[in-house]
C-alpha cells in the first residue's frame, strides 16, 4: 500500500469522526474518494479505501483499514471532504495543520448524530408503520357493467361491481385502473355497497379519453389498487433513513427539524417587490419573506387560501431576479397545477421532470425530450409573430404615410386655391374701384344711352315683325306638301314594304314547324326501334314459357332457371324446396 502514497502527492478523502473513547482519544475514518484518486481506483476499483486512524498532534495513526462497496455513497453531512499529502519519511518533527485539528475538532460525530435522529424520529416510526398497516392490502378485481360520465368528465360511476363487504369497505381513497390501459383513470371518491356503484375522480389527463370514449374497454374488469398510497409511505420512510445517514440533501435539515431553537438565518432586508399576480396581504407577506429567507420558509395554509399562486409568484420572481426555481410535490397534479400558472409568461423557461404517462398534457411539452423543440418553436412563434406585427406596423405606417402626403397635397392645393382667391379679391377690389369709376363717368351719359335704348327697342319691334311674316311663309309650303300628288306614291311603297314583313314572320314560321316535324318523326322512329326491342324479347320469352311448359323433368326446370338467371319469387322458392324433399324422401325409400 505504501508504495501507492509514494507516487501519489496528495488524496481526495471524506473524513468521519468517531466517538471520543476512554482515554480522550480522538479517531476519525478516512474514506478515498475512488473517482478523485485515479491510481488508486486502478488498484482498488471496486472498493472504496478507508482508513481508520487516532488524531494526533503529529499527524494520523493508522489502526486498521477496511474497504466498503462503491455503490455506498461517501459524501454525507457528518463527513467533510479534504485534500491530504501523506508524508511517510517524516518522524514527528512535523505536526498537523491547526486548521485540519480545528476542523475535526468542530466536526459533528456521525454515530451520535444518526443515534440522535433515530431517536427524534422515532414516533413518526409509528406513524408510518400503522399507515403502512392500513395501506398494505392487496389489489381488488372486480368485472363492471357500465361507466357513467358527468357532463364534464370530472367524474365516472361505475356500475354493476361485484365484491365481499370487506373489499366495498376498503375502497376509499384507492386508485383506480382499467383492465387493459396502462395508466390509472383516478381515484376512489365514494362507493355505495347497495347500488353496486363506485365514484371515481378522473385524472385530467384522461379527461379527454374519456370524451373519446376511450375509457370504455372490452375486458369490463376494473382494478381498485393502494400502489400510490404506498408509494408515498415509501418515499416517506427512504427519507427518514437518508436523514438518519446524513444524506438529506440539506445539511442544517436535522436542526431546524429537532433543536428547539434551529439556526434559521435572520431574514434579510427585501426591497419591495412589484408582483406580477393580484395578491392579498397574506401573499404578499409569503411572496416576500421566500423571497428574502437564506435557508429554508415554511408557508402553511388550507386549500382554497392561493398557496399555488403563491409558488407560481415566487418562480416569476426568481425569473426576475435571474435565479432558478425546484418545484417538487409528491403529486404530478400538484406540480402540473403550479406549472400552469406559468405558461403564459414567455420570460420563463420550464423543464418537466417526472413519470411522462403521469404527467398533464399541458406539462409533457416541458419534459426533457420535447423542452427543447418547444421553445425553439415558441421562440419561432413569438418572432414570426413580432415580425409579422412590425409588417403590419409598417403597412400601417405606409398607409398612414400615404395619406398624411395625400392630405399634405390637399391642404397644399387649398392653400393655393385660398391666395388665390386673395389675389382675385384684391383684382376684384382694385376692378371694382375701375368699375365705380366708370359707373360715375356713364352717370354723366346716361342721356346718350337711354336715347339709344330707344332706338333699340325700334329695331326689336321691326325684327318681330319679320319673324311672323316667316312663319306665315313656311306654314303655305307645308300645305303644298301635302296636297302635292307625289304623297300617294310613298304611301304605296309603306304597304309594299309592310307585306314584306308579314311574308318574312311566316317564313320564319314555317321553319320552326319543320324543326318540330323533324323532331317527332325521330321520336316515331325510337318507339318503333324500342317496339321492335319488346317484340323480340316477348318471341324469347314465349320460347322460355315453351319450354318450361315442355320440361317434363324437375332438373330441367331449375337448369332454366339457373340459366335464364330467374328470380325465385316467395311462392315458388318454397315450392322448389318442397320438391327437392320429396326427391330426397323418393331417393331414401329406393335405396
Amino acid at each position: 500500500m505504501s508504495d501507492r502514497f509514494l507516487l501519489e502527492k496528495s488524496f481526495d478523502v471524506y473524513i468521519e469522526k468517531y466517538p471520543q473513547s476512554a482515554d480522550g482519544l480522538v479517531s476519525v475514518a478516512l474514506f478515498f474518494d475512488i473517482e478523485k484518486n485515479e491510481r488508486l481506483a486502478e488498484k482498488y476499483g471496486r472498493f472504496v479505501v478507508v482508513f481508520h486512524c487516532l488524531v494526533k498532534e503529529d499527524g494520523f495513526v493508522a489502526t486498521n483499514v477496511t474497504t466498503r462497496p462503491t455503490h455506498i455513497p461517501l459524501p454525507s453531512n457528518w463527513r467533510i471532504s479534504a485534500e491530504l499529502t501523506f508524508d511517510l519519511n517524516v518522524q514527528g518533527s512535523r505536526r498537523l495543520p491547526m486548521g485540519l485539528l480545528n476542523l475535526i475538532h468542530n466536526m459533528p460525530v456521525a454515530q451520535e448524530s444518526s443515534m440522535y435522529v433515530q431517536k427524534r424520529i422515532a414516533s413518526w416510526e409509528g406513524y408510518l408503520k400503522i399507515q403502512e398497516q392500513s395501506a398494505d392490502i392487496p389489489d381488488i378485481t372486480t368485472r363492471y357493467s357500465t361507466l357513467l360520465f358527468n357532463d364534464d368528465f370530472s367524474t365516472v360511476k361505475i356500475t354493476g361491481c361485484e365484491m365481499n363487504d370487506k373489499d366495498w369497505k376498503s375502497l376509499k381513497d384507492m386508485s383506480v385502473k382499467l383492465k387493459g390501459m396502462d395508466q390509472e383513470i383516478g381515484k376512489v371518491l365514494k362507493a355505495n355497497r347497495s347500488a353496486s356503484t363506485v365514484e371515481v375522480e378522473i385524472h385530467s389527463y384522461m379527461e379527454a379519453l374519456a370524451r373519446r370514449q376511450r375509457l370504455d374497454v372490452p375486458s369490463k374488469e376494473v382494478i381498485f389498487s393502494n400502489f400510490a398510497t404506498l408509494s408515498q409511505l415509501k418515499r416517506l420512510r427512504q427519507g427518514f433513513k437518508q436523514l438518519e445517514n446524513g444524506s438529506a440533501a440539506n445539511p442544517e435539515l436535522e436542526r431546524l427539524l429537532f433543536e428547539n431553537k434551529p439556526p434559521v438565518k435572520a431574514v434579510n432586508s427585501q426591497a419591495k417587490l412589484q408582483f406580477h399576480n393580484r395578491l392579498n396581504e397574506f401573499q404578499q407577506a409569503a411572496v416576500t419573506g421566500a423571497m428574502s429567507a437564506e435557508d429554508l420558509y415554511v408557508i402553511q395554509g388550507p386549500p382554497g387560501t392561493g398557496k399555488t399562486t403563491v409558488i407560481s409568484e415566487i418562480c416569476l420572481q426568481n425569473a426576475k431576479a435571474g435565479l432558478r426555481t425546484l418545484v417538487a410535490s409528491q403529486s404530478n397534479l400538484a406540480v402540473d397545477n403550479a406549472l400552469g400558472r406559468l405558461l403564459a409568461t414567455k420570460d420563463i423557461r420550464i423543464l418537466r421532470v417526472g413519470r411522462t404517462e403521469s404527467i398533464e398534457e399541458e406539462g409533457k411539452k416541458f419534459i426533457e425530450e420535447n423542452v427543447g423543440q418547444y421553445w425553439k418553436d415558441h421562440t419561432l412563434q413569438e418572432v414570426s409573430s413580432q415580425i409579422q406585427t412590425r409588417n403590419q406596423r409598417e403597412t400601417e405606417i405606409e398607409i398612414e404615410w400615404e395619406a398624411n402626403e395625400q392630405e399634405q397635397e390637399r391642404l397644399q392645393q387649398q392653400l393655393a386655391r385660398i391666395e388665390a382667391e386673395l389675389e382675385a379679391k384684391k383684382k376684384a377690389q382694385q376692378q371694382y374701384n375701375e368699375a365705380r369709376s366708370i359707373i360715375e363717368e356713364h352717370n354723366k351719359n346716361i342721356h346718350g344711352v337711354e336715347q339709344e335704348g330707344q332706338v333699340v327697342q325700334q329695331l326689336i319691334q321691326k325684327t318681330e315683325q319679320s319673324l311672323r311674316l316667316l312663319n306665315d311663309t313656311i306654314d303655305q309650303d307645308e300645305t303644298f306638301l301635302v296636297e302635292e300628288p307625289g304623297h300617294d306614291l310613298f304611301q304605296k311603297e309603306l304597304e309594299d314594304n309592310q307585306q314584306e314583313i308579314v311574308r318574312l314572320q311566316d317564313s320564319v314560321a314555317l321553319q320552326v314547324l319543320q324543326d318540330e316535324m323533324n323532331e317527332l318523326k325521330q321520336t316515331i322512329d325510337m318507339v318503333s326501334a324500342e317496339c321492335e326491342t319488346w317484340k323480340e324479347e316477348k318471341k324469347q320469352k314465349e320460347a322460355i314459357t315453351d319450354r318450361i311448359t315442355a320440361a317434363k323433368k324437375f332438373d330441367s326446370l331449375k337448369w332454366i332457371i339457373l340459366e335464364q338467371n330467374l328470380t325465385r319469387s316467395l311462392q315458388v322458392q318454397p315450392l322448389i324446396t318442397k320438391l327437392d324433399q320429396f326427391r330426397e324422401r323418393i331417393n331414401s325409400w329406393i335405396s
